[in-house]
């Protein structure tokens, strides 16, 4: 091995050994400030280039494999060496909950170490790097309320120096509660009866939520998808229907309010009437139905009241006589009512079951029954005296 000097009255001699291959490279700093980057060439020998001129070494290698180079350097103080930056603790993969600060460290040994963190290709600042007792670097990223738009992103370091580098990267991941991303229902649900509606929700979540359906506030048995369907309709499924959607961090909640709605019903019917002339007449229907019905009041086919389920005639006359119905209508039917008459008699005497009520004082010498001179009502009859005086 051999040293090219200039003809310096005062040569120092250090060795420096170091393993490496074709291509790999290391600085060297004299006392006077110059930086000679070296490099492994055909494994025979290295060379150098000076940052301040002056002189160039030449470093020759020494025997044996793997190839172990040997250098004198002319100068009066041991060289300085930087290498490449070596990874002690990686960057790890990490879940953290939404909300939560997520933390990432790297350690390096080396010399004017470099860091640089990305998330997501994204350059972040962070906090001054730290030593520990042994020279290690460490360097920390700190990502302050993280959501779940950051769940997946990819965190990166790159740590380096003028002799080299080395990248690491690293995986964050978020745990959040359910969010439902499907139009969520609002205000009242109308369905026809008999009709089959679907319900379709899908939340977001991690981990990914289950799900449960119910009624009135019971669960429903089986209905643990975010798909419900509610087949032929009855008007007693009419209520309140809500899917939950959990997971280990939170829950959320859809609410559906179902209006079963169906044609008129009438319940009970008319029946015809026979009443004396003054008398309060009231012909009554009772109407099931969803939405609420209208209803019309006929008397021999002509309207005559509408929107009342009592038709009312205060003091009946003969010119109420007549027969009488109801049509009961929604937007989803109509009905119409059994037709009845309406009889109004002076007398008031119903001509199926005529009798003269016994007086019950009969006047002396009279044996045969005779009419009251007041109004009796017994029996859904009436009837009132026409005798001559008082």
């Amino acid at each position: 091995m051999g040293l090219l000097t200039l003809g310096s009255p005062e040569i120092g001699y250090h060795s420096l050994v170091t393993n490496g291959t074709d291509g790999s490279c290391f600085k060297i700093f004299d006392p006077w400030g110059s930086v000679y980057n070296v490099q492994f060439v055909d494994q025979k020998m290295l060379y150098a280039t000076g940052s301040k001129g002056g002189f160039v070494p030449y470093f020759y290698p020494t025997s044996g494999a793997p190839v172990v180079y040997a250098a004198e350097f002319w100068n009066y103080g041991a060289p300085e060496v930087i290498r490449p930056p070596v990874p002690v603790v990686d960057p790890t993969d990490a879940t953290f909950v939404e909300g939560e600060e997520a933390r990432f460290s790297v350690k390096a040994d080396g010399k004017e170490l470099l860091f640089k963190w990305t998330v997501n290709g994204k350059a972040i600042e962070t906090d001054p790097v730290a030593f520990d007792s042994s020279g290690t670097s460490e360097s920390v990223l700190n990502l302050a309320s993280v959501d779940r738009t950051d769940d997946g992103a990819v965190i990166k370091v790159v740590v380096s120096n003028e002799a080299g580098f080395f990248e690491r990267s690293a995986k964050l991941k978020v745990k959040y509660a359910p969010r439902f991303i499907s139009e969520l229902p609002s205000g009242v649900l109308s369905f026809a009866e008999g009709s089959t509606q679907k319900f379709h929700l899908r939340a977001t979540g991690n981990p990914e939520p289950t799900y449960q359906w119910y009624f009135n506030d019971m669960a429903i048995a089986g209905e643990t998808f975010n798909v419900l369907n509610l087949v032929n309709l009855r008007r007693n499924m009419t209520g309140a229907y809500k899917l939950v959607a959990i997971n280990e961090i939170g829950r959320v909640e859809a609410l559906y309010i179902v209006d079963v709605q169906y044609a008129p019903e009438i319940k009970g019917d008319l029946q015809s009437q026979v009443v004396i002339e003054g008398s309060r007449v009231q012909f009554f229907i009772d109407v099931d139905s969803n939405p609420k019905a209208s209803i019309s009041w006929f008397k021999d086919g002509k309207e005559m009241q509408k929107g009342e389920s009592a038709l009312v005639i205060s003091a009946a006359k003969k010119s109420d006589q007549g027969t009488y119905h109801a049509v009961v209508a929604n937007e989803l039917g109509r009905v119409t009512s059994k037709k009845v008459t309406l009889k109004v008699t002076l007398m008031g005497v119903n001509s199926s079951m005529a009798e003269w009520a016994e007086d019950p004082n009969p006047p002396d010498g009279e044996s045969e029954p005779r009419k009251t001179d007041h109004l009796i009502r017994s029996g859904g009859m009436s009837w009132i005296d026409d005798r001559e005086g008082s």
